[in-house]
């Protein structure tokens, strides 16, 4: 490996030991290959050296992977969308080892370096904690998926009280102000529920939209601020108003053109960087008071 190549980017990480450790790989199994499938050996150190060659050229990556390999509620949700999709392409080098040596390609004592480096490598709490989330997992075959379980079994969770804070407020930012459908998917739990929704609502992303998409319907420009966050272990409690304007259908009231305000509480339940279900009480009497004042102003 390039010595030189080596600090430069130990320098724009932030010289954390993940980046030394992914450039140091590829060296320390080199230098164990002999008499093995040397030229399957090099395709993975070649997939390595590209991982390098993208985090040198790309200092903006180079330090979400620096803050997100420590704890995931550093990152915004942009950001954590590309801390995984980086996450993604290293763990597909492991799963191809594993395929190689399933297939005979790499024998057992290759493997064995290979999958034992590559486990102390990643083995930090953001890197778990995007593991353990299911459609992180998903990308993958049953047996890499157990290999990756049980090197993450052990690593403590990032997701601490601060981190779960942060998360929700990127939630409310980036979401519920630009509702960005991509984000939600990347945010929400494919089991996620709130309990406000009515009995048999689906449940993920698509609940989520069926909601949604019916307030946007009566209030195209609504947006929540935050008044107050405050967390406590694994639950998230946001205290929220929400501003927009009744140019839509509501409860059976045609459009007044009229702006209108709600308040409400919201408590988040969050596993492995993941929104898992919510708890909301909101106003919505004062709402529906709102709307009749507004149309029968209009009569």
């Amino acid at each position: 490996m390039n010595l030189k190549k080596m600090a430069l980017l130990a320098e724009v990480a932030g010289g954390i030991g993940i980046i030394v450790s992914i450039l140091y790989l590829a060296y320390e199994v080199s230098e164990n290959t002999e008499g093995l499938a040397l030229s399957h050996h090099l395709v993975l150190s070649e997939q390595v050296q590209d991982l390098e060659d993208n985090l040198l050229q790309n200092s903006e990556l180079a330090d979400i992977v620096r803050r997100g390999s420590d704890d995931l509620g550093q990152l915004d949700a942009k950001e954590r969308y590309q801390f995984e999709r980086y996450l993604l392409a290293w763990w597909n080098i492991w799963e191809n080892a594993q395929f190689m040596a399933e297939t005979g390609r790499l024998d057992a004592e290759t493997w064995d370096g290979w999958n034992t480096a590559l486990c102390r490598t990643t083995s930090l709490p953001g890197f778990a904690d995007a593991w353990k989330s299911d459609l992180t997992r998903d990308h993958f075959n049953g047996d890499f998926r157990q290999i990756g379980d049980d090197c993450y079994a052990s690593v403590p969770s990032s997701s601490g009280v601060a981190g779960n804070a942060d998360l929700l407020a990127h939630f409310y930012k980036d979401v519920f102000e630009n509702w960005d459908r991509d984000l939600v998917d990347k945010m929400l739990s494919p089991d996620f529920c709130s309990h406000d929704w009515p009995e048999g609502s689906r449940t993920g992303p698509d609940g989520f939209w069926d909601f949604y998409d019916g307030v946007l319907a009566a209030f195209p420009d609504t947006h929540y601020v935050v008044d107050r966050i405050v967390a406590d272990d694994d639950l998230v409690t946001v205290h929220w108003h929400l501003l927009g304007t009744h140019l839509g259908d509501f409860a059976g009231m045609p459009p007044t053109g009229a702006p209108i305000s709600l308040e409400g509480i919201a408590i988040y339940r969050i596993e492995g960087g993941k929104l898992m279900e919510r708890w909301v009480v909101y106003d919505m009497y004062g709402l529906m008071q709102q709307v009749r004042s507004a149309s029968a102003a209009l009569d």
